[in-house]
């Protein structure tokens, strides 16, 4: 039986309203009931009162919109599960221990957990991996129903219960109670199962050795993505934030990521004229995501992609253009070789608006599908001949991570000549797998990038949260950890080419070649 793909979001939406309804209702309950003392009464009340607006900080408080009002009061999901702890704990000592409120409490106390940690990771503070594993487990579950788009959020929709004073006499209100008391004892028990598993991953992330560089290489790009995911104009607050701190650090390569087709020409005009007094000391790459597995060739879908990547060839003008982020395939829809038709109509056209374009293949380096496109990249006849590597999940998978770039160092060892290379971003949320991990990360991709001279460049991650708290620095403007990282591999590079610019310029002046009969004409052609 194949569900719709609104089903699982719409469920845990209806979820989460009945366990709020729920809380509510006992909160007035709670706060009503003549036997219970008065301080259970108030933190009851207080705590019910509070909870949405508590949940609705914490989902804002990390986008760009909300951090300036609401990151002062991020500390309220915190507090407010702590309450609903204490007031839980409160009625259990006053009432018989039945099992359903025993079972409440043990879940409001991992709900607190993680939304304590999920708090301290929020605002820098790292902790050990057996601390942030429980958070780290409920996003990696959330993230397993509703995507990994999800995953930033898991530790916030971990959401605490009331505990009720008394049983009801009320059988459709002991019905609820049991409801209740089994979805949490089942949510808990999801989390608690993977906790080990995650816990293994986040000390993995921190154990990663980096490669060494083997020789010499050339410069290598280092760059951020701007804007986060673009369906419309950048706003001014993103765009001058973004924009602010790319020249601040002076990359040398930007990536804009379009999440739709069929953003407007006004959108596209005003990314590039945000983007245009820095055109000429940048290397601009824009990539399209594919939100759905390819479309079959010569379809009405293909055409209007086609179309869509035309526009954005001669508004934008990108260096580099990624018509997909991955090889997305489905039974019933497109094939391989349906993705290289794509590609090659693809280059004939952006490559008859700008020669200089060039068109990059988007990979995640997961399944066959992309190995059969590197090998078309790879053979020398097609009009492709780059890579872009984006792994897309923000799980707790380092491990992933590592292994496709291992997959592409494969790749290129067996081509006559390695397709060029760019890396667009590193897989991680802070708030959840703390920013030690996100650290570790970068390090790990900037490392192997410049062991692999095949490799032109690195976006090591957004610039600042935009959606989600999952860049480089915070929508605060808070620095994180992994940025240390670009800005010592930006320094390293510019070192680099001044010390390469100097030893030119004091390079002795090759002696004269002596003076022969030989004329050039009668010099063999090679």
């Amino acid at each position: 039986m194949n569900l719709p793909s609104w089903s699982a979001p719409a469920g845990c939406l209806l979820a989460a309203l009945l366990v709020i309804g729920w809380n509510l209702a006992q909160g007035v309950r709670l706060s009503a009931l003549p036997a219970a003392k008065p301080a259970l009464r108030g933190l009851a009340g207080l705590s019910a009162f509070l909870l949405l607006p508590a949940l609705a900080i914490a989902l804002l408080a990390s986008t760009a919109a909300g951090a300036r009002v609401l990151g002062a009061f991020a500390w309220l999901w915190p507090v407010t599960s702590l309450g609903v702890l204490l007031a839980g704990v409160m009625t259990l000592a006053h009432g018989r221990g039945v099992w359903d409120r025993v079972i409440l409490v043990l879940y409001d106390a991992l709900a607190a957990w993680i939304a304590v940690t999920h708090w301290l990771q929020s605002a820098g503070v790292a902790l050990a991996p057996w601390a942030s594993a429980p958070g780290a487990a409920a996003s990696t579950l959330v993230a397993g129903v509703l995507g990994d788009a999800a995953f930033p959020w898991g530790a916030v929709l971990v959401i605490p219960v009331m505990v009720p004073a008394t049983p009801s006499p009320a059988r459709m209100a002991r019905a609820a109670t049991t409801t209740v008391t089994v979805g949490v004892a089942a949510l808990a028990a999801g989390i608690l199962a993977i906790v080990p598993r995650t816990r293994a991953s986040l000390v993995e992330a921190a154990q990663l050795v980096a490669p060494a560089p083997s020789g010499t290489r050339g410069a290598l790009a280092v760059g951020l993505r701007l804007f986060g995911d673009l369906s419309s104009p950048p706003s001014a607050v993103v765009a001058l934030r973004d924009v602010a701190l790319a020249d601040s650090l002076s990359v040398t390569v930007v990536h804009v990521a379009l999440k739709r087709p069929d953003i407007s020409n006004a959108a596209l005009d005003s990314i590039a004229r945000t983007l245009a007094p820095r055109r000429d000391s940048i290397t601009l790459i824009v990539s399209l995501r594919l939100p759905v597995p390819f479309p079959r060739a010569d379809t009405s879908a293909e055409r209007a992609r086609l179309a869509a990547l035309e526009r954005i060839a001669r508004r934008l003008r990108p260096d580099v253009l990624v018509p997909a982020d991955r090889v997305e395939l489905a039974a019933a829809e497109a094939s391989v070789p349906d993705v290289i038709r794509h590609y090659e109509r693809v280059a004939t056209r952006v490559q008859r608006i700008n020669r200089r374009i060039v068109i990059a293949l988007g990979t995640d380096a997961s399944s066959e599908s992309d190995s059969v496109a590197v090998e078309w990249v790879m053979s020398g006849s097609a009009p492709v001949s780059t890579i872009a590597l984006a792994v897309r999940d923000h799980g707790v998978s380092p491990r992933r991570f590592a292994d496709a770039l291992a997959t592409v160092s494969r790749w290129a060892s067996l081509g006559r000549r390695p397709p060029e290379t760019w890396l667009l971003g590193v897989p991680s949320a802070p708030t959840v797998t703390g920013e030690r991990v996100h650290q570790h990360l970068v390090q790990y991709a900037l490392a192997w990038a410049t062991a692999s001279p095949w490799v032109r460049g690195v976006v090591a991650g957004d610039a600042s949260d935009v959606a989600g708290p999952v860049a480089l620095r915070t929508a605060g403007g808070r620095r994180r950890l992994a940025l240390a990282e670009v800005v010592a591999a930006l320094r390293l590079q510019r070192d680099a080419a001044a010390g390469a610019a100097t030893d030119a310029s004091i390079a002795p002046t090759a002696p004269a070649p002596p003076d022969t009969s030989i004329r050039p004409s009668e010099l063999s052609p090679p």
